[in-house]
């Protein structure tokens, strides 16, 4: 059971307080204290949690069918009358810090932050991460001030999957009664132009280069994305892709090479990642254009094109292959307003398009001018 609230990044009144409402969302209610919560869950045996992300926070129940009727009253009690500690609020601040001074010691936490920075903006929900300042404007009333607008009356969908029948459901509507539907989704959709950049940050113990180039893209509501899908599957989504039979198998420059296509529901964006030796980073930059730009000049082989094909539509299978996974497919498609109808348009688009589309695509979306390219611990 999922329960997905607009409580995310672009709702946030200051940066990282959407993390931290998720976060301490079970840290204590006017009726329970953290260890009395704890301890009400594992008595049935059941798992419960909370995060948040950009678009959207979620609490999940994972549970015996018998003992939802005991659990569900919890969870309508954590999104009202979560309180946020101040003690526990602390605690939250002092892990928070530890974690940030280990993640600053590594070169991929440096390439992303600074990557995502140049195309968004550090004040963008996207641009963003999360600093030690941050922690500090925590307070547990601006929580509990967040918690009521989003959480307690904000809107909110639920997702039910697995042994589900009429009475959870029954048991679900009598539970939400009055609960949500008081204050709309209050999005902070920013518009910003990103520059093109190469950042190359110093960092001497630094053993590898973390390296992240890409740009904005159009997100899985336009008209272009399910072929752009089939495009960064063959550039670097799958091990089979270009990238890592490039910078993998023929040059040894990495372990590994993946190239995602990143959607949210008002931005998107196209990331080439890898870790390289210093003594490579340079060539191994040059390869990872070189492969950008086969796809700007050169039509995809038809066997290429069918295996990355089967190999995409093997994944939607997966997708859909059984209850948990589908209501991941249904989440999706209720957080970007979308119905089934368009799940079955992204197969049959990715069934016939050709390569002619595909270097069409290219032209329009990877030139490497327009990219943000960074380079972390040269």
């Amino acid at each position: 059971m999922e329960w997905l609230f607009y409580a995310g990044r672009y709702q946030e009144p200051q940066q990282a307080v959407a993390a931290a409402a998720a976060a301490m969302l079970m840290d204590g209610t006017r009726r329970r204290t953290q260890q009395q919560i704890a301890d009400f869950v594992e008595y049935y045996g059941a798992t419960l949690q909370a995060d948040a992300y950009a678009d959207y926070a979620s609490l999940t129940l994972y549970a015996l069918p018998r003992y939802v009727g005991e659990l569900v009253p919890l969870m309508t009690e954590l999104i009202t009358e979560a309180i946020y500690p101040e003690q526990e609020l602390e605690v939250y601040r002092q892990q928070k810090r530890q974690r940030l001074m280990v993640e600053l010691q590594r070169v991929e936490f440096l390439a992303q932050r600074a990557f995502q920075q140049r195309l968004f903006g550090e004040q963008h929900p996207l641009g963003y991460v999360t600093d030690f300042s941050d922690l500090d404007k925590l307070t547990s009333e601006g929580l509990q001030q967040f918690h009521r607008q989003v959480y307690a009356f904000g809107p909110f969908y639920i997702v039910l999957a697995g042994s589900v029948d009429d009475r959870h459901v029954t048991l679900l509507e009598q539970a939400i009664s009055g609960l949500g539907k008081v204050c709309p989704d209050k999005s902070k959709v920013m518009q910003v132009a990103t520059q093109p950049a190469k950042v190359h940050l110093a960092k001497e113990d630094a053993v590898q280069v973390a390296l992240r180039v890409g740009r904005r893209m159009v997100n899985r509501l336009h008209p272009d994305y399910n072929k752009l899908v089939v495009l960064n599957t063959i550039l670097g989504g799958y091990f089979g892709s270009r990238l890592m039979q490039s910078l993998r198998e023929e040059h040894g420059y990495c372990y590994g090479v993946h190239s995602s296509l990143v959607s949210f529901r008002h931005d998107a964006y196209l990331c080439i990642s890898t870790e390289v030796g210093k003594e490579v980073a340079s060539a191994a930059i040059a390869e990872i254009y070189r492969q950008v730009q086969r796809l700007r000049t050169e039509l995809v082989e038809t066997d290429e094109l069918l295996l990355v094909k089967n190999y995409l539509m093997g994944a939607l299978l997966a997708d859909t292959d059984g209850a948990l996974n589908t209501a991941d497919v249904y989440r999706n498609l209720i957080l970007f307003g979308q119905k089934e109808e368009d799940f079955h348009e992204r197969v049959r688009q990715i069934r016939e398009i050709q390569a002619e589309e595909l270097l069409q695509l290219a032209q329009a979306y990877l030139d490497p001018e327009q990219m943000v390219e960074v380079a972390a611990g040269m």
